[in-house]
């Protein structure tokens, strides 16, 4: 793929000897690859070309923030003459292009961007009547392709490695697109780096020798693997990484004090402060062990659960009880059971036990209640989360009733949020929440997966199209053979669709409002079944028609349309069974 770029002459000591090449306003954000570039010189003569996503003052490239990596590529004419230089074993941050050494005139035509990354199924999409969300979306598009080198990959041009970390993040974000391919190999890449004792590292291949270990970073190895059994209906995943997923959950049972993880590095990383550039590194109002028994938890259930399908009976009963202990032992340790909250009630305390499913069911509602005035009211509709809370609050936040909350999470154009990014002229999603300036002189990556999660909450639920949970303990059916449609009308929001493709093919979701009137439009794969839920937007007397024929009417399903064997109602939607094929449903009412 190429990419257009403008030539911009730099006067340096009096002569122009350098080149600044900026991307054209039709192609205006940053991405991985490199150049290519033609070019005249004389033998011997040495060409520099230097890379970044940023500028200084003076109109050259600012490569301050790039602490390891070069992002510089260098040529040596070996005879007089032209040349066309591409480099092909390397990838470069690209947005503005810097020449220097060169001798005659450079102009566009010499130079192309080219963006390159691994050759996988980006077909997805997402599209809505909000400008906002559908810049977020493309942010979101072109960080993923900054990342896709063979593994997940943090950021172009500072850490060339993928951190398990992001598993937490591209758990539920990359599997809409169809990578079947990349996360089998990157599965393996966790299972080769896994240590004797059973932990993994927090880098993943091992190759910069980050043998170092945090149970939420490493722990989040048995999560992806099931969660993509669930995606993929993929059986041989638990089977060639069930002995894998045991060793490092047995790990943290050898370093457990009580049923409770103490030992580690991380906790809630990446904490948005008072101001942009006050990022917290490690959230000081977590506790990070409530973060690491979060993860030993959610590992010893999904080890239950695994056994339990391979007929593993005994290995099913041990990590179930053992799962059940860690439960008791987190809510014994955090929860305050007067207050309605863990600790000190931050967002991820309370976020991350009601992801995951094991809050006591006399304070669910009080916890979640305390979720959505610290989101509302403390923080005026902003996030106060590092990178466990934020996935949990996408992953939660709309499931428990409160789409229009997130929402008006994601929209938000003041600090710290996706909405803010956008506002601020982002086009890739930023490693810190308050952009480039960070308090303590921290380089902050201009294209890094940490809070792409968010499209999760595009296709999850504004489009409806229900994923896998990727903390919580529900059970999919694999492969999105039972689909569920379940799109929230949120916000100002007059229409919003995706599609993605699965392993038995395209799945589509789109709804569009108007008046009193809803379409939605949804497309089934052969061979699958879905739960279509229409949401009747607190209208009355709503009668809904498929095709023009009606299906529901004065509260009864009525039979007749082709694919469609029944419906049910509850206090805000209607759902309708249905088989593959394409629906447009219309919903009517006062």
């Amino acid at each position: 793929m190429m990419a257009e770029l403008f030539a911009m002459p730099v006067t340096v000591g009096g002569s122009t000897t350098i080149g600044a090449f900026w991307l054209s306003s039709s192609f205006s954000c940053f991405f991985g690859g490199w150049a290519r570039l033609r070019m005249r010189g004389q033998a011997d003569t040495t060409v520099t070309i230097k890379y970044s996503s940023y500028l200084l003052d003076n109109g050259l490239v600012d490569q301050s923030r790039y602490y390891t990596g070069d992002a510089t590529d260098r040529y040596t004419f070996n005879e007089d003459g032209e040349v066309i230089y591409e480099p092909r074993f390397t990838y470069h941050p690209v947005r503005y292009v810097q020449v220097e050494g060169h001798s005659g005139k450079l102009t566009r035509d010499d130079l192309q961007g080219r963006v390159v990354y691994s050759s996988v199924d980006l077909s997805g999409r997402f599209d809505c009547s909000n400008p906002v969300l559908n810049q977020i979306h493309q942010n979101v598009r072109w960080t993923l392709t900054n990342g896709l080198y063979g593994m997940p990959l943090d950021c172009l041009y500072r850490e060339h490695w993928a951190w398990t970390d992001p598993a937490t993040i591209t758990g539920s974000l990359y599997p809409r697109q169809h990578m079947p391919l990349f996360w089998t190999k990157w599965l393996e890449d966790l299972a080769h780096s896994q240590k004797p004792n059973g932990n993994i590292p927090q880098i993943s291949p091992d190759y910069d020798a980050h043998s170092a270990f945090d149970p939420a970073w490493g722990g989040n190895y048995p999560i992806l693997v099931w969660y993509l059994y669930e995606y993929l209906d993929d059986e041989r995943l638990l089977r060639q990484h069930y002995d894998g997923m045991k060793g490092i959950v047995d790990y943290h049972t050898s370093i457990a004090e009580d049923d409770l993880i103490k030992q580690g590095i991380y906790g809630d990383h990446m904490l948005p402060g008072k101001f942009p550039g006050d990022e917290e590194f490690i959230a000081g109002e977590t506790p990070p062990p409530l973060i690491w028994t979060g993860y030993y938890y959610r590992g010893a259930l999904v080890i239950s659960q695994a056994a339990r399908l391979l007929g593993k009976t005994e290995d099913a009963k041990h990590y179930s009880e053992l799962a059940e202990r860690i439960k008791e032992a987190f809510n014994r340790e955090w929860l305050n059971q007067e207050a309605h909250q863990y600790v000190t009630g931050s967002q991820t305390a309370n976020l991350l036990p009601l992801a995951l499913g094991i809050i006591p069911q006399d304070q669910r509602a009080g916890v979640l209640e305390n979720i959505v005035a610290s989101i509302d009211k403390e923080y005026d509709g902003h996030l106060h989360t590092g990178n466990t809370g934020t996935t949990c609050m996408v992953d939660t936040l709309a499931a428990e009733g409160h789409a229009d909350l997130m929402y008006r999470v994601t929209t938000a154009k003041t600090y710290p949020g996706w909405g803010y990014m956008v506002d601020q002229g982002a086009t890739t999603i930023w490693e810190t929440w308050g952009g480039y300036a960070m308090a303590h002189g921290y380089p902050g990556a201009a294209s890094m997966i940490m809070w792409a999660t968010i499209d999760e909450f595009f296709y999850n639920d504004l489009a409806g199209i229900r994923g896998p949970e990727y903390y919580g303990p529900g059970q999919m059916t694999p492969g999105f053979r039972q689909i569920e449609i379940r799109p929230y009308v949120v916000g100002d929001l007059t229409h919003a669709k995706a599609s993605f493709r699965t392993v038995h093919g395209v799945i589509s979701s789109g709804w569009k409002k108007d008046g009193n009137g809803l379409t939605l439009d949804v497309t089934i794969p052969t061979g699958a079944r879905a739960k279509v839920s229409v949401p009747t937007m607190g209208l009355k007397n709503v009668g809904i028609a498929e095709g023009g024929k009606t299906v529901w009417k004065n509260g009864t399903y009525m039979a007749g349309v082709a694919g469609i064997n029944g419906a049910s109602q509850d206090d805000d939607r209607v759902a309708f069974d249905a088989g593959s094929g394409s629906y447009s449903f219309r919903l009517t009412g006062q």
